[in-house]
């Protein structure tokens, strides 16, 4: 019964919002059913019916106001039905600009406020399209609503134009790409080039055009792994652009696409997006992978290290950990990357650690837009790059520790395989015996009839490199192949070859890893020890001399690498201070000195939120009263919601299992005392395990940032804190977080509840 009233609510509404066309939101419609959009949502959060209900999903919060030289200076005039159109201008040119960075999430927040400043303007809806193409069903809607109020509103011709070339793309009304097949939606992409191209050279002063074919171009040979046909073409489009628009951020487009095809262009193409400051963290993450292409290892840890330090800054700034922005964790990757291949086990490690006891919950990835969402930092991936690591640092102890706790019984087969490897490489490099456990080839088919092989390709190529591995420590020619690269660091590979008498195979590949990593000092250090033991010595003292003493201060001395390079120097007549002065690394528009003032480089929330509460009586709690032991905040949106009531009801379920991690539990509600003191003695005795305050002005919500800038009301939210108040993980929504079971496992993790730091 209660379902089908619920549905006839929707139906009902949802038939009464596609006659107005309009605003007001189906939340506004009906102010005494807060939680009729979570209902929506969960019903189809990826495909909504309407665009009050597309609009009633995430992004919920106000957009934070930047500088027009933070976002590229765009430019794009649009007709508006305010008096004082300058003020919906700015978002929309941020929000623009937002979109060619890649920060979907954050350029909807801005095109949803011109939406809230003048609801009749198409082009809002356009914007709203634009960075819906990872949800196309969404896009479909506000183009719809776009060509609906353009039919009422009278817009230029070149707006028109713009509307009616994604009409042919996406074709709400007749046979929506949404619905389309494999083929179907390639011949759409294929058509959307073409208009693109006939528009940009129609309207020689139209950059859009010229930037949104760069994108639908660079895009498609990204997918499809393969090379642009002509790449001076696409540099002559974007120089083109540039001269129309000389900060356009469509150049992150080509930065990303030298980083993949032509690395001899990266580095530059990098240097001059640099130049520019824009304020995203994800264009330092795309400077520094094309930097790394460009064998610029000093500028790319530089330039991954500010990107977290940016990330940082802001998240301090919006009160949400950086696990929730959508180029964090591809940055802490891109930056580990750089920190191993330099020589900065320690540092790296550390990274990996922060990753560890950050809460992996479903909650913070569920936001919509994001261009390629992907798990980067899963378990495995941790794993995989602590085995990496262990390996590059000759910390053969921590090793062999790691490799027995991978090989308990109650790991998966991946981890249990990884293992194996991890021991024997480390028994291998102390000398110790290796017939405690089998070689990976028998161990592999030991999980095998176990039928302990989840991730059986994984396990696969795991025991495929330990046998090629195996066969090189007993001196036998073995097949090189790529998966012993993607498993073992390419330094420790090239020593097995050189240990195993394959002079020959071990000098052309120390060569190949030389030239791809020539400014990587603990790659070169490695390399140059290795060509000395195999006779390869005119060659070492040029990789000593044009190479690694040049960049060895950026890793670390301590590493015993460096200590083999000794001889070499002395070879060289160098006895005392062989390394040259460590040079300073100085992005541009960035200078070095600027750089700690940005926040720092481990996050940590360091400001906790001050702030009080209110219990039944009206006595004010204090937040600085909670601290002591980790707490969890849980803000709803009010007592007399059945919805959020039975949220709060499967949190109590837990409530004895997340007492036995020391976690306090404050579940907080925008009502009154009085209304708070009215339902806890109609309670039942006993049914909630939790703490009930309330925000009756809703000023702690807002400094937590659950508050809905769209709508003006509060939102759900969960908020982990440690037991110095600082923020662990935050996750907001109109919708409530209620995968209490996840969150439990999570927090009896080693280390989770613990404040981050270095």
């Amino acid at each position: 019964m209660k379902v089908w009233i619920v549905v006839c609510l929707i139906g009902w509404s949802a038939s009464i919002a596609r006659a107005q066309s309009d605003f007001p939101s189906l939340r506004r419609q009906f102010p005494n059913l807060p939680c009729l959009a979570p209902v929506i949502a969960k019903i189809d959060a990826e495909a909504p019916t309407t665009v009050e209900e597309a609009l009633s999903l995430p992004p919920n919060e106000a957009p934070e106001r930047l500088d027009p030289r933070d976002t590229g200076e765009v430019h794009f005039p649009f007709t508006s039905t305010l008096k004082d159109a300058s003020i919906v201008q700015f978002w929309f040119d941020q929000g623009l600009g937002l979109f060619h960075l890649g920060a979907m999430i954050e350029a909807e927040r801005c095109f949803r406020q011109v939406v809230a400043l003048d609801p009749d303007c198409p082009m809002a809806y356009w914007g709203m399209m634009l960075v819906n193409e990872a949800t196309p069903r969404r896009a479909e809607l506000y183009l719809e609503r776009a060509m609906h109020l353009a039919s009422r509103v009278q817009v230029t011709k070149r707006e028109s134009a713009w509307l009616r070339l994604y009409v042919g793309f996406y074709d709400p009304s007749g046979s929506p790409y949404s619905r389309c097949g494999e083929r179907d939606q390639s011949a759409r992409e294929e058509f959307l080039r073409r208009e693109l191209e006939s528009l940009a050279f129609a309207q020689p002063t139209e950059v859009e055009a010229k930037a949104l074919l760069l994108r639908s171009q660079t895009q498609r040979w990204i997918a499809g792994k393969r090379a642009p046909e002509l790449a001076i073409g696409v540099q002559a489009l974007m120089d083109t652009i540039l001269e129309l628009s000389p900060r356009h951020p469509s150049q992150i487009d080509v930065v990303s696409l030298w980083a993949r095809f032509r690395r001899e262009l990266a580095a530059d193409a990098a240097m001059r997006m640099l130049s520019d400051k824009f304020s995203q963290p994800q264009v330092y993450l795309y400077a520094s992978q094309a930097l790394k292409a460009g064998r610029r290892h000093a500028e790319a840890l530089a330039a991954s290290e500010m990107g977290l330090r940016l990330l940082h800054q802001r998240s301090e700034a919006r009160r949400m950990a950086p696990v929730n922005h959508v180029a964090y964790e591809s940055l802490v990757e891109q930056h580990v990357l750089m920190l191993g291949s330099v020589g900065k086990i320690d540092e790296a490690l550390k990274w990996l650690e922060v990753m560890e006891r950050t809460p992996q919950l479903p909650g913070a990835d569920r936001l919509p837009l994001r261009p390629d969402p992907r798990d980067t930092f899963t378990a495995w991936d941790l794993a995989k790059g602590r085995f990496s690591l262990l390996i590059r640092g000759e910390r053969w102890d921590s090793l062999d520790k790691v490799g027995r706790a991978w090989l308990q019984p109650s790991q998966p087969g991946s981890f249990r395989m990884l293992g194996c490897l991890a021991w024997r490489v480390s028994a291998r490099a102390q000398g110790k015996p290796l017939d405690e456990i089998a070689d990976p080839e028998s161990f592999y088919r030991e999980l095998l009839a176990a039928g302990d092989l989840k991730a059986e390709a994984r396990v696969k190529g795991l025991a495929s490199a330990g046998r090629v591995m195996e066969d090189l420590a007993a001196k036998k020619a073995g097949t090189m192949s790529a998966g012993i690269l993607e498993t073992y660091p390419p330094e420790y590979v090239v020593r097995m070859l050189a240990e195993a008498g394959e002079k020959d195979m071990a000098l052309r590949f120390a060569k190949m890893f030389i030239a791809e990593n020539f400014h990587a000092p603990l790659i070169t250090a490695q390399m140059i020890s290795i060509m000395h033991e195999i006779g390869a010595d005119d060659e070492a003292m040029l990789v000593f001399d044009s190479a690694f003493r040049k960049d060895a201060t950026l890793g670390d001395p301590g590493h015993p690498a460096w200590a083999r390079v000794v001889p070499t120097a002395k070879r060289a007549g160098l006895l005392e201070r062989w390394t040259l002065p460590g040079r300073v690394v100085a992005l541009p528009g960035m200078p070095f000195e600027k750089r700690p003032k940005l926040g720092p480089l481990w996050w940590s929330d360091q400001k906790p939120v001050e702030g009080e509460l209110l219990n039944e009586e009206g006595v004010r709690v204090a937040l600085e009263e909670m601290r002591g032991a980790p707490v969890l905040l849980q803000f709803f949106v009010g007592l007399d919601c059945g919805y959020c009531l039975g949220a709060l009801s499967e949190l109590g379920e837990f409530g004895d299992s997340l007492k036995e991690t020391g976690l306090q539990v404050i579940a907080i509600s925008p009502d009154t005392p009085e209304v708070l003191r009215t339902f806890t003695k109609a309670a039942e005795p006993g049914k909630w395990p939790f703490t009930f305050l309330v925000d009756p002005e809703s000023k702690l919500t807002k400094a937590f940032r659950m508050w809905d800038g769209f709508e003006k009301e509060p939102m759900h939210g969960t908020i982990l804190l440690d037991a110095t108040g600082k923020i662990l993980w935050t996750f907001s929504g109109h919708e409530p977080f209620v995968e209490w079971d996840l969150l439990l496992s999570e927090l009896r993790r080693p280390r989770v509840l613990k404040a981050f730091g270095p």
